[in-house]
């Protein structure tokens, strides 16, 4: 039992690590998306978490589960979002998304 806790610890702290550097790479950058809308600002829809991870992944080359990413209350507007990436249960952080239209 105490080698299973101790290798478990292990791969937590090195899962951290990783997770923090990861932050340090994200918080810096401004994510762009683009999507229709109308002239008022509002999208035809909203932007999902799923547009967030492919958009993260082709600006930045960082793959994140759809799990670890918070939109709050969702994107339904033109403009800056501040949206919260968890990668490890003891490291979030928020990563700048700037809508566009499309």
């Amino acid at each position: 039992a105490n080698a299973m806790r101790k290798a478990w610890q292990q791969r937590n702290a090195a899962d951290r690590e990783a997770a923090e550097a990861l932050a340090t790479t994200l918080v810096t950058a401004t994510i762009a998306v683009s999507a229709r809308a109308s002239g008022e600002g509002k999208l035809f829809g909203s932007v999902s978490v799923h547009d967030v991870v492919d958009a993260i992944k082709d600006q930045t080359g960082v793959e994140l589960e759809r799990k670890m990413v918070d939109l709050g209350d969702g994107i339904t507007a033109v403009g800056a979002h501040s949206v919260t990436v968890r990668p490890h249960d003891d490291v979030q952080f928020p990563v700048t998304v700037e809508v566009t239209a499309a």
